[in-house]
């Protein structure tokens, strides 16, 4: 079963952050574009380790808590979906580089 992740940031997530993220856990990962740019895919050999979706600005506030289940930070403007597998320490440190390089508040919704 996929794991999801969302990342609550005050800008949108960028390929380049995704990149550095993923180079810093492994320089073996591989970085590549999903769907015609709606996503980036980090994988190893033929294994997803992260997909990250397009950010999508933040406009209503009330109903993104309500559906994530928690409060947002106050400057937060952008929210980024994650799935990766569920189990996966490689998974979860290239999350919490993701994170760490977008200033991001790290959210796993219900």
């Amino acid at each position: 079963m996929p794991r999801e992740i969302v990342l609550a940031t005050a800008g949108p997530v960028t390929a380049i952050e995704c990149i550095a993220a993923a180079a810093t856990v492994d320089p073996d990962l591989g970085v590549g574009r999903l769907w015609q740019g709606g996503g980036i895919q980090i994988a190893v050999e033929r294994e997803l380790v992260l997909a990250v979706l397009r950010s999508t600005a933040l406009v209503q506030r009330e109903d993104a808590e309500r559906i994530l289940g928690a409060s947002l930070p106050e400057d937060a403007a952008w929210l980024t979906e994650l799935y990766g597998p569920e189990g996966s320490a490689t998974t979860d440190a290239v999350v919490v580089e993701l994170a760490g390089v977008t200033g991001a508040t790290v959210l796993e919704p219900r």
